[in-house]
């Protein structure tokens, strides 16, 4: 009697194809957990740029937000948010020297209205007079919204000031 060791083919494709299901299960599920990842990041990011206006705010004689985040100029804003980690101003992806704040060109205050809307790498600042128009001078700024986009669900989140 012939007797053969080994696998047959049968067994081979069966044994390949359960793991090339379970390669592409493993592979989602980290896709979903990075991007999840970058989305604690950006909301880390957004609530730093808050307590830092918030600070700016009560250290201001006029008790006014900054107007203008979006100044193409880093140095400027790195003045006016002094000693924030450079990191929080750039969403994830973003590398050094951009800044990844632009500024809101409409008075919507809503998630789906504000333009431009936030995207994977920009924040969305909206400075805002008491009356709700967008403010051009940093006197008159009393109110901000800033907006971000989870990269997992593709929502826009609104954030806004203490003295809303």
């Amino acid at each position: 009697m012939n007797i053969r060791e080994g696998f047959t083919i049968v067994e081979l494709i069966i044994t390949l194809t359960i793991m090339a299901i379970l390669m592409t299960l493993a592979a989602v599920n980290l896709t979903d957990t990075l991007a999840k990842g970058r989305d604690t990041e950006r909301r880390n990011d957004v609530t730093n740029i808050i307590l830092f206006q918030e600070t700016a705010y009560n250290r201001s004689t006029t008790r006014s937000y900054f107007h203008n985040a979006s100044v193409s100029s880093p140095a400027l804003i790195e003045t006016y948010y002094q000693n924030i980690d450079r990191d929080n101003l750039r969403a994830p992806g973003v590398v050094s020297p951009n800044y990844s704040l632009v500024i809101a060109t409409n008075t919507v205050q809503t998630a789906t209205g504000v333009l431009p809307q936030p995207t994977d790498t920009t924040y969305v600042y909206q400075p805002l007079e008491t009356d709700g128009t967008i403010c051009n001078d940093s006197a008159s700024c009393r109110k901000f919204n800033i907006y971000f986009r989870e990269e997992s669900t593709g929502t826009t989140i609104m954030m806004t000031s203490r003295s809303q």
